[in-house]
């Protein structure tokens, strides 16, 4: 396994570029969530906006070495003999540094504040159609989910499977679904953006990247 060796300079511009990259992943997948033929799409740019914060946040911990020069193995930019594995780890990565309502798929509603005096009744959809319903009492905040909507979560497989039309050999049937709520992804992909813009900030002033 063979290492790349980076200046200091060089490893701060490197990171700050993955957080960009990862910006513009976000704000591609929120344009492809505007029309329903492109939702699928849509959810794979998220998975891959994921992984790329991994690979940000792994080339971070080389920052916080504080050195003037870095040692950064090649795997991290998908080359040599571990390049196999490398994308699971960064997409683990990053599935462990955002929000964990971001990981979720299936619809969830998050109330910080709630001054209703009433009970707030949201609709869950899938493919535009009414398929359950999270009503939340007065004055309760928190993360709340319809009981009865079966739970769907981030996977490994998710981040191609959404470009690819596969085959099924238990149900001999072909599959491309999108599992994930419409509304619930434009919700993470906010969540997450937000996030990032955070620990971006923190990480600069910090680190006194320039």
């Amino acid at each position: 396994m063979a290492d790349y060796n980076m200046t200091e300079i060089q490893l701060r511009e490197g990171y700050e570029r993955a957080i960009e990259n990862v910006e513009n992943l976000l704000y591609s997948a929120n344009v492809l969530l505007k029309s329903e033929r492109s939702l699928q799409y849509a959810l794979g740019l998220y998975m891959y906006a994921i992984e790329e914060y991994g690979k940000a946040e792994i080339l971070r911990t080389y920052i916080l070495k504080n050195k003037s020069r870095y040692s950064i193995p090649e795997w991290i930019f998908g080359k040599g003999n571990l390049k196999s594995k490398a994308h699971n780890r960064k997409l683990s990565e990053g599935l462990k540094k955002i929000p964990p309502i971001c990981r979720r798929l299936s619809r969830i509603i998050e109330i910080t504040v709630n001054a209703s005096k009433a009970v707030r009744t949201f609709e869950v959809k899938n493919y535009g159609i009414v398929i359950g319903s999270i009503s939340v009492p007065p004055y309760l905040t928190g993360t709340f989910e319809d009981p009865f909507v079966p739970k769907q979560t981030l996977g490994f497989d998710l981040k191609t499977a959404c470009f690819y039309v596969d085959w099924d050999n238990n149900s001999q049937d072909w599959k491309f679904l999108l599992p994930a709520d419409q509304d619930q992804l434009v919700d993470n992909i906010g969540r997450m953006k937000k996030h990032i813009k955070k620990q971006f900030l923190s990480t600069k002033a910090k680190d006194n990247i320039p």
